[in-house]
């Protein structure tokens, strides 16, 4: 009997195991996936000379900026479509 349960626990520990693995499998996948179109995206724009609205539509998710202190510089941060975990809320950005 000692056996079968500790066969039944090990069990259950590989199937979770193999459960945590799929998943982290398939979002390496979906990353892979999605730094290909990104990649694809972004060789439409190799030869350009200004940012354009068509650029940073396809190609930017958002952007936020560091709070005005004056006389200090401010810093920029720019999330990438399908590079950057998308924001859940937009409105806490404002």
């Amino acid at each position: 009997m000692k056996l079968i349960a500790k066969y039944e626990t090990e069990q259950k520990e590989l199937s979770a195991e193999v459960a945590e693995l799929e998943e982290k499998f398939s979002t390496i996948r979906q990353d892979e996936e999605d730094v290909a179109l990104f990649m694809e995206r972004l060789r439409k724009y190799t030869d350009v000379q200004e940012l354009t609205s068509e650029m940073c539509l396809e190609l930017i998710e958002y952007i936020t900026l560091d709070a005005y202190v004056e006389g200090q510089p401010r810093e920029i941060y720019i999330y990438y479509k399908l590079l950057d975990e998308p924001l859940k809320d937009k409105r806490s950005l404002f």
